[in-house]
């Protein structure tokens, strides 16, 4: 299919997370549709907006700002849901930024690659602006934010998606300082204000 086309799938029967095995087939193998689109069709615009004002306040991180396996020791970690939405190979990874726009039933339009940059623009904007990712995700999530962050840098930069690995660069440099001229800022820092 070429990018400029868009498929039409149905939606899930309830638009809350779900915590089944994706079923996969030979149109999706990686159990992108199941797992990222249809949830991302009814969650992401609240997730934009709660991170443009400045706190996340749902529960969308796992399909919205995917990670690596969250491994220690050799042993995979993290809930269920994170399990669930991890994206295991650089192959899923990959797919993930380079799935065609897909259509929904009711006309809805779901772009995983746009949508991880309209994440992570406003992400940026925040971070620029004097937020902190713990601001912005909490304790819990700022980490997996981080980690998603690190992720794509890494498979945009191996497949040259120069958008998606600029905005990349930019947050996780934010994070370290940036310039010099700019004064190193803690990732967990709180915002006092």
């Amino acid at each position: 299919m070429d990018q400029g086309r868009q498929k039409r799938i149905s939606p899930p029967p309830s638009p809350s997370c779900s915590n089944r095995e994706s079923s996969t087939d030979s149109d999706d193998p990686h159990g992108l549709r199941s797992r990222f689109v249809l949830n991302q069709a009814f969650h992401f615009r609240r997730a934009l907006l709660e991170i443009q004002r400045g706190e996340k306040r749902t529960c969308w991180l796992w399909f919205v700002l995917p990670t690596a396996p969250y491994v220690v020791d050799g042993v995979e970690r993290g809930s269920s849901m994170n399990r669930h939405f991890t994206l295991r190979t650089d192959e899923q990874a990959v797919e993930y930024l380079r799935l065609p726009p897909l259509e929904l039933e009711g006309g809805e339009v779901v772009d995983l690659r746009q949508n991880y940059l309209d994440m992570a623009a406003a992400v940026r904007e925040k971070l620029q602006g004097g937020f902190t990712m713990v601001d912005l995700f909490g304790e819990l999530d700022a980490p997996k934010a981080v980690s998603s962050f690190k992720l794509f840098r890494r498979i945009s930069e191996k497949i040259g998606d120069d958008k998606v690995y600029d905005v990349c660069v930019e947050i996780l440099d934010d994070l370290h300082g940036g310039t010099k001229q700019k004064k190193k800022k803690n990732l967990f820092r709180i915002n006092s204000s």
